[in-house]
This record gives structure tokens, sequence and C-alpha cells, in this order.
């Protein structure tokens, strides 16, 4: 997850990350669940071979909290783009809602622990 910027941050490594991601774990039609002008939120739908996924950027210089509506129902979602600990997770509700609270200018790609673990093989 990259939060607050890219000072001092080794790119290269978030690159690779990101191109991972979408190679081995996310993938499918595109529809976008919200947008403003601080909040970007897409879903991927996923297809035979590969997960949904969510991803969410925020752009503003303050943290945005957004209730969104996805296609998962009471599903755990885990942050794809952390490298280290524990990954942000966020559960949607039986109606398919999910309350995303976004630090100042960054961005997630949320799926399943599936997928996570795709992405985290060597």
């Amino acid at each position: 997850m990259v939060d607050g910027g890219l000072r001092g941050v080794n790119i290269q490594g978030i690159i690779n990350r990101l191109i991972k991601i979408r190679r081995v774990a996310v993938g499918g039609a595109l529809t976008v669940l919200h947008a403003d002008e601080d909040v970007y939120v897409q879903e991927r739908a996923g297809d035979g071979n590969k997960h949904k996924s969510m991803l969410v950027i925020n752009d503003s210089t303050t943290t945005q909290t957004k209730t969104i509506q996805t296609t998962w129902i009471s599903t755990v979602l885990v942050d794809l783009v952390a490298t280290n600990g524990t990954p942000n997770t966020v559960t949607n509700d039986a109606s398919g809602y999910v309350e995303i609270v976004m630090p100042a200018e960054s961005y997630r790609i949320y799926s399943t622990t599936n997928a996570l673990t795709e992405v985290n093989a060597p």
C-alpha cells in the first residue's frame, strides 16, 4: 500500500507488485462503482482464471470514508497491494455494502484471500 505520496519509496517494487497483481490474480470486465472529485472506486468482475477485485484511489489530501455497494456479499476482502505485515481488510455486508476508510493520497486493491495467496506466491 502506498499512502501519502511516493517520497523515499522504492517505486520499482511498487510497480512490480501492481504488474503481478494484474497478471496473476485480477481481471474481468470493469465497472465504476463510485467517482467524485476525491475518490474513485472500480470493480473488476473476474473471469474463469482471475478473481474479482476492487480498486480504490483517494486523491484528496485528507482521509476519506465512503460506503460503496459491490457485488460481493458478506465477504472479507484483503488489500493486495500491501507487502508487509497484516494487509488491510474490509468486509461487505449481506447487501454488498462496504465502508472504506482511505488515508490521504493513497490507493488499495481489494480482493479475496485466494487472490492474495496467488500474488504472494513466488
